[in-house]
């Protein structure tokens, strides 16, 4: 009978590897000879040199294709976006607001003691 390999375990000694992006970038991955992962890994140090954030690559959830290749050509305005969008940063303004001088008097409120007897009252 056709029993399976329980599968090997990583051992991490890095926390990012090139393999990890292409199993979540490429589908129908699994099994594929040699040749198709040297490819696809060629595909993605092309990819990392256009975009060079690291922290990009570790968490970028992108679409599912049939190989990296595809990001290079048809689907390259999908990376940029995706990649400006990541390393987007909002302009922050710190401008200081004058409210002007104060208007009119201050309202004083006298506040007088509640006790329980004065409530039943």
């Amino acid at each position: 009978m056709d029993e399976e390999k329980p599968k090997r375990k990583r051992t991490r000694k890095k926390d990012f590897y090139l393999v990890d992006v292409i199993e979540r970038c490429v589908k129908n991955h699994k099994g594929k000879p040699t040749p198709f992962w040297t490819k696809e890994m060629t595909f993605l140090k092309k990819l990392m040199k256009q975009y060079p954030n690291i922290e990009f690559w570790k968490k970028i959830q992108l679409k599912q294709v049939v190989s990296l290749g595809v990001f290079l050509t048809f689907e390259a305005e999908y990376l940029k976006a995706k990649y400006t969008e990541f390393n987007f940063q909002p302009e922050l303004k710190n401008e200081q607001i004058n409210l002007g001088e104060k208007v009119g008097e201050d309202y004083n409120i006298t506040v007088k003691t509640r006790t329980i007897k004065n409530f039943l009252k």
